[in-house]
């Protein structure tokens, strides 16, 4: 398998999960966003996402939402963190949404 640690993503089994979640939240009107942190941002997690009927792409790592839009995936990107102060342009350039709870940041 090669050197450790490492993660092994079966996307197959990856994408009959994520069409399953995608179905019960359009038989309840939720829309399904995924989250690419937790597979450190790789490109084929998200498209196994967006192919599985994810409706956005979410991760509290910009550079990640970058990767999305440079990549082309035709689904909003959404900011799960309340962005830096420093951050706030790159934000509203990369992000379609941005979770804030700081009025600063507003």
């Amino acid at each position: 398998m090669g050197n450790y640690p490492q993660l092994v993503i079966n996307h197959e089994a990856l994408r009959q999960n994520a069409s399953l979640v995608n179905k019960w939240c359009t038989d309840n009107n939720i829309l399904f966003c995924a989250v690419i942190k937790s597979s450190c941002g790789m490109m084929s997690v998200a498209r196994d996402y967006v192919e599985s009927g994810a409706r956005m792409l979410a991760s509290s790592r910009i550079e990640q939402l970058k990767r999305c839009r440079d990549e082309g995936f035709a689904v909003p990107r959404l900011m799960i963190r309340v962005p830096m102060l420093s951050e706030i342009e790159e934000v509203v350039d990369i992000a379609d949404y941005s979770l804030n709870s700081e009025e600063i940041t507003l």
